[in-house]
């Protein structure tokens, strides 16, 4: 701020010495041309001849009125035409003096606006208030204690039934949970049906997994006996809820199993 100050004041002093130049020398000038013309005027009075013959010749003539020439008298006319076309020069060198003062002058002013333009734009710019992006979080929903201690009964159940293969029994289903665990029917279907899905869904879908495994593990057994073994009581459930959970029957998954196992060899 203080270097901006002071390129300030600089321009400031300079632009005030030319304008104070330019006045100065107008007023020499015109201080200068009045003195001319009052010398001449002067001159004329002081010489004056009382014999005009004496001075002038037998072409001259008196001079009647001081600093006022005769109108039949050429020769005067003449030297005033001289002396008029010459202060009109003197003056028009004196308005282009000016006029070239005053744009050199109106130059570095014009300069030093723009980068004032500039800085006033910036300090704007900068001063600006930025806009703030509200960030929202999501809010986290707070568990109450009723569905904290659902989810850990869930959890119980279902880690209760994998570990312990309690849908390998044929079956298994909503009665065996509700003695198991000492809970009501209609309260164990809510659980379920909370987590998308259902106490008959949940089983199948351990038994079908179950029978994947039995299938890597022993490829040359029956299909009957594996879905036998993995708690379905019909072989053709067992197909059919293989298909539909896999896409494919039973045969056809062996089948992929064995050339994945081929090229890997």
């Amino acid at each position: 701020m203080t270097d901006y100050t002071t390129e300030l004041l600089h321009i400031s002093s300079y632009v005030i010495g030319i304008l104070a130049g330019a006045l100065l020398l107008a007023i020499v000038m015109l201080f200068y041309y009045r003195r001319k013309l009052n010398k001449m005027c002067m001159m004329e009075d002081d010489f004056q001849p009382s014999d005009s013959e004496n001075l002038f010749g037998k072409y001259a003539t008196p001079i009647k009125e001081s600093c006022t020439p005769d109108r039949n008298d050429s020769d005067n006319e003449d030297s005033d035409e001289d002396v008029s076309e010459e202060q009109e020069k003197e003056l028009a060198s004196a308005e282009t003096e000016n006029a070239s003062f005053e744009t050199e002058v109106a130059e570095p002013e014009a300069e030093a606006a723009e980068p004032d333009a500039k800085d006033v734009e910036e300090k704007t710019q900068d001063k600006s208030p930025k806009e703030e992006v509200p960030t929202t979080k999501p809010r986290v929903k707070r568990m109450t204690k009723a569905e904290i201690a659902e989810e850990r009964l869930y959890k119980n159940i279902t880690s209760t039934i994998v570990k312990e293969q309690l849908y390998l029994k044929p079956g298994f289903g909503r009665t065996d949970i509700v003695e198991r665990f000492n809970i009501s029917a209609h309260r164990a279907g809510i659980i379920f049906s909370k987590r998308q899905t259902s106490i008959p869904e949940f089983v199948r879908n351990c038994r079908l997994e179950h029978a994947c495994q039995q299938m890597k593990d022993e490829p040359l057994a029956n299909l009957s006996d594996i879905a036998t073994a993995s708690g379905f009581s019909f072989v053709s459930s067992f197909m059919r809820d293989f298909k539909n959970r896999y896409g494919m029957t039973p045969a056809r998954f062996r089948e992929t199993l064995q050339s994945n196992e081929s090229e890997t060899e």
